[in-house]
């Protein structure tokens, strides 16, 4: 998969290709702000607007891998 991919076909649509934002807040900082651990609790029960989404745990360790190391 690669974290890259997941968060293109996932998540980029709302939280922007470079992850600067666009309808849902921007992710390019999220490490600054949030743990490994909250950025997973995220994804695994969305709030707000934000969609429930149908990855397996390999794809969301690999999104959440790739929010905090880029």
């Amino acid at each position: 998969f690669g974290g890259d991919k997941v968060y293109r076909n996932h998540c980029a649509i709302c939280h922007g290709e470079n992850k600067k934002g666009g309808i849902a807040p921007a992710l390019d900082s999220v490490g600054l702000s949030f743990s490994r651990s909250d950025v997973m609790d995220k994804i695994v029960n969305p709030t707000g607007a934000m969609p429930k989404l149908n990855l397996s745990l390999r794809e969301m360790d690999e999104v959440v891998t790739y929010l905090l190391t880029n």
